[in-house]
Formats: C-alpha cells, sequence, structure tokens
C-alpha cells in the first residue's frame, strides 16, 4: 500500500494541511481510518529509545530523536511535494511533517479575499 496525501482545513481558519499518510504500526502516534484500513501519519512514529544506550534526559537522546524526526518529516515532504508539485510555487509553511499553504488548492471550491474572508 503506498502513501497518499490528505488536506485539510480547520474550521474558521484559511491554512490548507497537507499531511501524507502510510500503513499504521504500533509506533505511530497519530492515527486514523481510510476505507477499512488504518494509517498513520508520517512523521508522528515515535521511536523507542529508552535503553541503556540513549539514556532519558541526555542530549545524545535528544540529538537521535531529532536525526529520526527529520528523517520521517523530509518523507512526508518529498511524498506531498511529488503529488503537489504546485505547492513549490506557493507560500508554505513546514511543520512536523505536515504543509500548510497559505491559498486554496485547485477544484476546493473555496475562494477567500485578500482578508481571509469567503467571496
Amino acid at each position: 500500500m503506498k502513501l497518499f496525501i490528505r488536506t485539510h482545513q480547520i474550521l474558521g481558519t484559511q491554512p490548507i494541511i497537507y499531511t501524507a499518510w502510510e500503513p499504521a504500526t504500533p509506533e505511530h502516534k497519530e492515527t486514523s481510518f481510510s476505507q477499512g484500513h488504518e494509517f498513520g501519519r508520517v512523521g508522528s512514529k515515535e521511536p523507542e529509545l529508552c535503553t541503556t544506550d540513549y539514556p532519558l534526559y541526555t542530549e545524545k537522546r535528544l540529538d537521535a530523536l531529532v536525526k529520526l524526526f527529520k528523517v520521517e518529516w523530509n518523507k512526508a515532504y518529498k511524498v506531498i511535494y511529488e503529488q503537489h508539485p504546485e505547492l513549490r510555487d506557493q507560500v508554505i509553511i513546514e511543520t512536523c511533517g505536515q504543509i500548510e499553504v497559505w491559498s486554496t488548492p485547485p477544484g476546493t471550491g473555496h475562494v477567500f479575499d485578500q482578508g481571509g474572508q469567503h467571496a
């Protein structure tokens, strides 16, 4: 099963949020169901690093977590841009493997004026 992209908008706000989803594993901390299957948001896995090699509250553990999360987030960004190349030409915010766009994607039927109000 391949990765897919979901878009949503928080009610009453202008940005559209793009997220990448993959088949869920126990490590995913954000999951959703679609067409009878469970999916996990790419970038929401919580790796198990509570070992003697990575003691809690140490810089070594924090560095390892940051590295692992960056790999996951970059995986999400790559898939989102592959499926929605038009986002490269828009004002966006990349955060935690999600992309927020301050415009309306084609075909959604939403039209906003410069003040963010429905036109």
